[in-house]
């Protein structure tokens, strides 16, 4: 009996004759139909019926068109306007990501303008500490600049040294920290060294207490890892790249000087930064002596004496002005 329903059921529906009720009792008909073989029943009665049916008359083919024509179109326009949401909907995320986008570089944009440099400086016989807007912690030493922005944005840390410095440089492999010197540049990702860049000197090193760096000359490139150095004769174009047995790095930090093969000239200047004095040379002589070692005396006085016994250059000293002389 139930079966016979079903079918009822499905045949009123196939004539478009039917309520909301109906319909939702159709629903479940045709669940049960299609487990039970009903709708290949209903369908083998249709083809029966249709073949017993005469033949229909022009007039009713073209009315048949003409109904098919209209669903066709009916569903290319539905087609259009599914087509149109997902353009619209395309539209709308790209727009988003425009305005996402624009923000973001909006914001870039802001922090650039508002990044301020700042300058850290030292005078003669003078230390200074600072720490950067990541952290890191330098030590200038005397006569020195350092100039660093606000803030580090963008790939790089990069920071301008001129004179000489000890850095601790907070660890980012994302930001490597770069320091610009006039002659080289130095690259880190996170490490413990010291440079040495001062405009009238000579020579100019690069010294690892910790970790590695990597040093760019303008025509080579140099890595150094822990108690490595490299010494650069600004005149020759020469470097020398050493190894320490002692950790001796940035001895000026307790007071110490230490010279690798220093020209006079670069000894007297360090002098002259470190006692805050004025040495100049006899007039019409010529100093070729090139300076190693190292002296933990304070007093200028002590180091000028060693400089006597052990190089033979004499002075004269009167108040903060030195002479040397053969």
């Amino acid at each position: 009996m139930e079966k016979n329903q079903d079918k009822q059921q499905i045949r009123r529906y196939l004539n478009g004759a039917y309520n909301s009720h109906e319909a939702k009792e159709m629903a479940e008909s045709l669940l049960r139909a299609d487990k039970e073989g009903i709708l290949d029943d209903l369908a083998d009665e249709v083809w029966e019926e249709a073949l017993s049916l005469p033949e229909p008359s022009d007039q009713i083919k073209e009315q048949y068109k003409k109904e098919a024509q209209h669903l066709l179109e009916s569903m290319q326009s539905q087609k259009r306007s599914f087509t149109k949401r997902i353009l619209y909907m395309a539209t709308g995320i790209a727009a988003s990501i425009l305005v996402i986008w624009g923000a973001i570089t909006m914001k870039q944009q802001w922090d650039i303008q508002h990044i301020t440099v700042a300058q850290a400086t030292t005078g003669f016989g003078e230390k200074k500490e600072l720490t950067l807007p990541d952290g890191s912690q330098i030590i200038l030493n005397a006569c020195s600049k350092l100039e660093y922005p606000s803030q580090f944005i963008g790939d790089k840390r990069e920071v301008q040294l001129v004179g000489e410095a000890y850095f601790k440089v907070q660890s980012n492999p994302e930001q490597p920290f770069l320091i610009q010197t006039s002659d080289f540049q130095v690259e880190v990702l996170g490490t413990e060294f010291n440079v040495k860049s001062y405009a009238h000197d000579q020579i100019q090193s690069v010294e690892v207490e910790n970790g590695k760096v990597q040093v760019t000359l303008p025509e080579d490139r140099i890595r150094l890892k822990k108690q490595e150095q490299i010494y650069l004769n600004k005149q020759s174009g020469e470097y020398s790249k050493l190894k320490r047995s002692e950790n001796k790095v940035a001895a000026w930090r307790n007071g110490a000087l230490h010279f690798y093969q220093t020209p006079l000239t670069d000894v007297a200047k360090e002098l002259e930064r470190r006692y805050h004095c004025k040495i100049s040379f006899r007039q019409g002589e010529v100093f070729e002596n090139l300076i190693s070692g190292e002296h933990d005396n304070q007093s200028l006085e002590s180091v000028l004496e060693s400089l006597h016994y052990i190089c033979g250059i004499n002075y004269e000293k009167d108040g903060n002005q030195i002479t040397f002389y053969k």
